[in-house]
Parts: C-alpha cells; structure tokens; sequence
C-alpha cells in the first residue's frame, strides 16, 4: 500500500543518514541515492496522477448518470 512505500522510504532513508555518519560516501553512490530517490518519487506522482484521473472519470459518468 502507499502507507507502507512511505514508511520503507522513511526507513530507508534514516539507515542512508545513520551510515553517513560514519563512512564517507564515494560520488558513484550519492548519484545512485539520487537517481533512486527521483524514481521513487515519479512513481508517486504517476500513481497519484493516475488516482486522480480514475476519480475525475468516475465523476463524470455519474454526472452523465444524474448520480
């Protein structure tokens, strides 16, 4: 569920910042989190874009329906 890809996300993230702490991260690794992190982040908002079309469809037949 969305609820449980933000809490892995969350958890992810604090493990990244935890280790940060004690290692040096070498550049090819920061442009892997960065790369990792934006497609996360672009499958969120095509899962919320494609949520908002349903409903707006789905608004529209009821519309046409006298719903």
């Amino acid at each position: 569920t969305k609820f449980e890809a933000i809490i892995a996300g969350v958890i992810i993230a604090n493990i990244v910042v935890m280790a940060s702490e004690h290692y040096d991260m070498d550049d090819g690794f920061k442009i892997f989190l960065k790369t990792t992190l934006s497609c996360l982040m672009m499958r969120d908002l095509n899962y919320i874009m494609m949520r908002e079309k349903k409903e707006e469809k789905r608004n529209q037949v009821c519309r046409m329906n006298n719903c």
